[in-house]
């Protein structure tokens, strides 16, 4: 890979995108699912597919596809339940390995993807190619899972190329390149543009990218409103190479998941909250902090162009730690902020911190101080030594029990109203 077109000015910026992530995750949590068709989702016979292993995809498993019809077209496929406190701690693991390794300039872009400028770095590996290929080699060897690389000097066609050689493979698409690598493809492949989007434009005789560049942008704004103006640019191969590394994730106390399909269903999403209060509460625990704000972010579809995210947040007279305590704030800060309508991402933030109580150091299951240590840290200790979360307190294992109820129930139809609940 050649980058003597390359200004000065112009940056170098990989999209990292981990290949079916979710579905990797638990393959490596339990490796005999390894070379099954696996898809994750809630067993109900009504539960939508949000990830499927590339053995599954072979059947026409994917996300999005309810899983009484995966389930018919793949009769072998395993269903398991989301595991988000799974995911969580492995994309953390994974993001810390590149920003130790890679490179310092990283945003975050979900879950399982990250932008990341190697404008810097590349160099030592003797060009962008290698470092690219360095990349993929470390990350199966040290995490057993492939991801994807999208090259270009901005963030835009840096997905877009993502997606051109999965799994476990890069592409780059240049600004002098977009002409043959870009604007053939099909109109829907553009990022943004969703199933009712593409139907518009092709109404419009709008069919590849190509013509998406070539349109007359205040037609474009005409039929789309200020994301016409958007999609003419994202066509034409602009836009920002800047990243905003400030909200990567790697110094926030917060998690936040981006859905494949927008839901409504308050079981999956509230299970979400729980798991992502669970991730939040570990941070703070490590960092050995209380959070007085706790905040909850969403991002409905309506709004996904825009980006534009709408928060709650409610700030406590005292510091919270305890999962219960996170997960009810966070909960109760859902249902005042939610509107009723498709939510595409949901996040649970941590703020306003301090240092009011004391947790120790790393508990060895050995030594622990059952007379002076409380039963969270007892918990946490346990956890730690086994390197999984077996073992819960009795009000967790409630609240657990309780979220696992609601979806079962929202799930099988025995309650289907959009009521705020608290």
């Amino acid at each position: 890979m050649n980058f003597t077109k390359k200004s000065n000015s112009e940056k170098i910026i990989f999209l990292i995108d981990f290949d079916a992530f979710f579905a990797s995750c638990h393959i490596i949590e339990n490796p005999s699912y390894k070379n099954k068709p696996l898809a994750v989702a809630y067993s109900e016979k009504y539960s939508i597919i949000t990830a499927a292993s590339y053995s599954a995809r072979k059947f026409g498993v994917k996300a999005g596809l309810s899983a009484f019809k995966a389930i018919e077209i793949c009769p072998e496929l395993l269903l398991v339940k989301p595991n988000y406190s799974l995911y969580s701690k492995a994309s953390k693991a994974v993001f810390k390995f590149f920003y130790e390794n890679y490179s310092k300039r990283i945003e975050l872009a979900s879950i399982d993807e990250c932008y990341m400028d190697v404008t810097n770095e590349y160099k030592k590996y003797g060009s962008v190619s290698k470092m690219a290929q360095h990349i993929l080699n470390s990350v199966q060897e040290n995490f057993n899972i492939t991801c994807s690389i999208g090259i270009s000097t901005n963030k835009i066609l840096a997905k877009v190329a993502c997606d051109r050689n999965k799994p476990n493979g890069y592409f780059r698409i240049l600004p002098f390149e977009i002409e043959n690598k870009l604007w053939p493809l099909h109109v829907g492949k553009m990022f943004g543009v969703g199933t009712k989007t593409a139907l518009l434009l092709e109404k419009n005789n709008i069919n590849t990218i190509g013509d998406l560049a070539k349109v007359d942008k205040n037609f474009l704004i005409d039929i789309l409103n200020k994301p016409g103006l958007i999609l003419w640019n994202r066509a034409n191969g602009m836009d920002t190479d800047v990243l905003d590394i400030n909200f990567s994730g790697l110094k926030s106390l917060g998690s936040e998941v981006t859905f494949n399909q927008p839901t409504q269903n308050l079981g999956e999403i509230e299970q979400f909250i729980y798991d992502m209060s669970f991730a939040v509460r570990e941070r703070l625990l490590q960092r050995n902090l209380g959070a007085k704000t706790i905040t909850v972010v969403l991002r409905y579809q309506e709004a996904k162009l825009t980006k534009k995210r709408v928060s709650m947040q409610q700030t406590l007279d005292k510091p919270i730690h305890t999962l219960e305590d996170i997960f009810a704030v966070s909960k109760n800060n859902f249902y005042k902020l939610w509107d009723g309508s498709l939510v595409r991402l949901v996040g649970v933030r941590a703020s306003n911190t301090a240092k009011e109580y004391n947790v120790k150091h790393q508990l060895d299951l050995n030594k622990l101080d059952l007379k002076f240590s409380s039963v969270e840290k007892i918990v946490d200790g346990i956890n730690e030594k086994l390197h999984q979360d077996k073992l819960l307190t009795g009000a967790n294992l409630k609240i657990k029990l309780e979220e696992e109820e609601k979806v079962s129930k929202f799930q099988k139809g025995e309650f289907n109203d959009n009521k705020r609940r608290s």
